[in-house]
């Protein structure tokens, strides 16, 4: 096991180990991974609905809550592989507090295109989600986000699970997210290529509410081979995540 620079934008004074891939249960069972996947799953597909899921945390908690065989564990850090990734939205014309139903009127899987009616006279068909006036900033009831809830659903190999959990980030977390991303970016490396670890940072809105910002960092390089049997789970895996919907 060898060191390397990082992609935390800390150039020299942090190093991050390499190699790692030989942790993850998935890894060492490929040749019979697919098998697996066909007889237990078929044609059926998953969604990210049944998939086990983690959320940040509500009130500016510092602890996640990942599920286990045991039941639910509370801990201050994830560490896993990105092996896929979404980008859903959600708009709810009526919110909770007003009587809104639990489905959203309007959503989209990918973000591009959305499918509802978002208002009486609305057409339910897909439009482009960008030009929609829902998502843009400031149309929201405190004229600050968007009505149109953005999110972003990671699929993450962990180190004991053959199957891959969802980490949603809400919307406070999609700017840290996206800055982790391109410093990777920065760096030669894709999100499949290193070990991420999550850790949760508290905060306040201008409301003084307080809540909780997922922050990544990577901790280890894959090897070459461990990165191409990464790449292998992912092929066998992403076909049958076609029915992942927003949270």
């Amino acid at each position: 096991m060898t060191a390397k620079k990082n992609g935390n934008g800390n150039g020299d004074k942090e190093l991050v180990e390499t190699g790692g891939g030989e942790e993850f249960s998935a890894l060492s069972q490929l040749d019979t991974f697919q098998d697996l996947v066909a007889q237990n799953i078929g044609a059926a597909g998953i969604s990210a609905f049944e998939l086990d899921r983690i959320q940040v945390p509500a009130g500016g908690s510092t602890m996640w809550t990942v599920n286990t065989l045991e039941g639910e564990e509370a801990v201050k850090e994830i560490e896993g592989i990105i092996v896929h990734m979404t980008e859903p939205r959600s708009y709810w014309a009526t919110s909770f507090e007003d009587g809104g139903g639990s489905a959203p009127d309007c959503s989209s899987n990918d973000g591009i295109m959305g499918i509802g009616k978002r208002f009486e006279d609305d057409q339910d068909e897909p439009h482009v989600c960008s030009s929609c006036q829902f998502a843009q900033f400031g149309s929201d009831d405190k004229k600050r986000g968007q009505a149109c809830k953005a999110t972003k659903s990671i699929f993450m190999l962990m180190k004991d699970t053959l199957l891959p959990v969802v980490l949603t980030l809400p919307p406070g977390s999609l700017m840290n997210a996206k800055k982790y991303f391109l410093r990777l970016l920065s760096h030669g490396r894709s999100v499949d290529s290193v070990v991420t670890s999550w850790k949760l940072d508290p905060e306040k809105n201008p409301d003084g509410i307080k809540y909780s910002k997922a922050l990544p960092s990577s901790v280890k390089t894959l090897e070459p081979e461990e990165h191409i049997k990464v790449k292998q789970y992912a092929e066998t895996i992403r076909p049958y995540l076609g029915g992942s919907s927003s949270d």
